[in-house]
């Protein structure tokens, strides 16, 4: 049985003050699947969120989400589409004036949600993570992955198809970290929830993995299983294996 593409870009070009950021990318996501993208810095793992979140607009090519064109989409057609998408940045970017309740329910009430019904989702969404003591905590008052974790809970509000992770384990300490990984893998496999995670931090992306996708100065050089990158030849790839982290 063929899986459902929800992320498809197709010949996928960007650019950034004359410079190439992105030179012809191609990938897919597919239903319930993990894939990780790694690379170095400025290798533009994190424009190809962006993109995909209409942040930024190609130069050529188009891009898909859940069966959609959404290549030249205005801000009003994005908003329907960002509702289906789930979203942890870097450090997790909570909102720090508004309590934890608030930062997982902002969606909800933005969109007028009644009070008992934020309240039910909010902690809903906290109990997925462990967080759901924590409800009335302020950001200030909780550890970095507690914040992560916050955010993944946000994140899931409004039953996304898939989430974006921005080095969701960047920061962290090794145990803290594992913590995160073992939350995205969950998502997962208990609800099916597809994710692209950015990383360069090898030991989490090979935990996380279906599949890697290797960036390199704006182009995929490698795409496969944990275990086909391992043993890779590829001079980046041995380099890249070589160190703990790349930047």
């Amino acid at each position: 049985m063929s899986r459902q593409i929800i992320i498809e870009m197709r010949d996928v070009w960007f650019s950034y003050r004359e410079r190439e950021v992105l030179k012809g990318v191609n990938l897919r996501l597919y239903e319930g699947e993990n894939l990780v993208i790694l690379g170095g810095s400025g290798s533009g793992k994190s424009t190809i969120l962006r993109l995909l979140l209409g942040l930024e607009k190609c130069s050529r090519g188009r891009i898909y989400i859940f069966g959609k064109d959404v290549t030249d989409l205005n801000e009003d057609g994005w908003f329907e589409v960002r509702r289906k998408i789930g979203m942890v940045f870097q450090e997790g970017a909570l909102f720090d004036y508004m309590s934890v309740r608030e930062n997982v329910g902002f969606r909800l009430y933005e969109e007028g949600y009644k009070e008992e019904n934020i309240d039910r989702i909010v902690r809903e969404k906290l109990r997925i993570v462990g967080l759901e003591s924590v409800i009335d905590a302020m950001p200030g008052d909780l550890s970095g992955g507690m914040k992560r974790r916050v955010a993944i809970a946000r994140a899931l509000v409004g039953e996304p198809g898939v989430i974006f992770y921005d080095e969701p384990t960047t920061g962290l300490d090794p145990i803290t970290a594992r913590t995160i990984v073992r939350h995205i893998n969950m998502l997962k496999e208990q609800y099916r929830v597809a994710s692209i995670i950015v990383t360069h931090e090898l030991e989490y992306a090979f935990s996380l993995a279906d599949r890697l996708m290797m960036l390199k100065d704006g182009k995929f050089i490698f795409e496969g299983s944990v275990e086909d990158f391992k043993r890779s030849r590829d001079p980046y790839i041995v380099k890249f294996l070589g160190r703990e982290e790349m930047v």
